[in-house]
């Protein structure tokens, strides 16, 4: 065997590590690769249970018309069910229990969309401004001057 060959010829422990190195390689690959398979899974999963519990996508707007035209007919679809609406902040306050309250809604209106948030949201008066588009879910509990949603979550600011 010519000297130049022998210098490129590997030992059976060497081969025996690179085959080791080999496979460690393709189960790290493989752990990889289905981590990133669970995370898909775990968000859309997520994405679904969260669309699913969300009984009407309405606007503020169509939610408060829909109780000044028919309170009847509007209780009886939206009461004590979960509701994503979408509007303009007009005010954000604090009530009597210390819980941050949105009012959602057209500037022209005499009355809102009034959302008291759910406990997690004690620092929202910061972000939020008077004038903002938001998006929040709640539980629509029934209307007085105002269309009440409790437990709400901002779910875009």
């Amino acid at each position: 065997m010519p000297a130049e060959l022998a210098r490129y010829t590997l030992s059976r422990r060497s081969k025996i590590k690179i085959q080791e190195m080999i496979k460690y390689i393709f189960n790290c690959q493989t752990i990889a690769v289905l981590f990133v398979l669970s995370l898909c899974w775990f968000s859309f999963n997520q994405a679904q249970v969260f669309s699913n519990r969300i009984a009407y996508h309405l606007s503020a707007e169509q939610v408060f018309e829909e109780f000044t035209l028919n309170s009847p007919k509007a209780e009886q679809k939206y009461l004590n069910k979960e509701l994503y609406v979408s509007g303009k902040v007009q005010r954000v306050a604090k009530n009597e229990k210390d819980e941050i309250v949105i009012y959602l809604g057209p500037s022209k209106m005499l009355y809102y969309l009034k959302c008291i948030m759910d406990k997690e949201s004690s620092t929202l008066n910061k972000e939020l401004k008077e004038g903002m588009w938001v998006g929040l879910t709640g539980m629509c509990t029934g209307y007085t001057m105002n269309v009440d949603l409790n437990n709400c979550q901002l779910v875009n600011p």
